[in-house]
């Protein structure tokens, strides 16, 4: 049980970690542009392709961490409510099936908002 409740938790950091990535990646997929300000803080527009492609590669790199805390999480959650470890085989799946899931969810929610 306590298993489930670390699951739990974890699945918790999953759910910012991913918005966050995907708000990141959303602001760099855009086409540099010196001349626009920088007026906001929250979400600066890239200046050069260098920006561009440092926000993107931590986008993904955010992306990859919070696959990784799903696949944690679906873990410690299946192996406190059944009290069996998940095969390393389903865990992999899980991460590579839910994960695309879950973040189409999020853009879904993100552009219907």
């Amino acid at each position: 049980m306590l298993s489930a409740l670390v699951g739990a938790g974890v699945l918790a950091l999953f759910v910012p970690g991913a918005v966050l990535a995907l708000f990141g990646l959303g602001i760099s997929f855009e086409v540099p542009d010196a001349r626009i300000p920088d007026g906001d803080p929250c979400c600066p527009h890239p200046d050069t392709w260098l920006a561009t492609v440092g926000g993107t590669a931590f986008g993904v790199v955010l992306l990859i961490v919070s696959g990784a805390l799903l696949s944690a999480a679906a873990t410690f959650i299946f192996w406190g409510l059944t009290g069996r470890r998940l095969a390393k085989r389903r865990a992999l799946w899980t991460a590579l099936v839910a994960t695309p899931l879950l973040y189409g969810l999020l853009v879904l929610a993100l552009v219907v908002s």
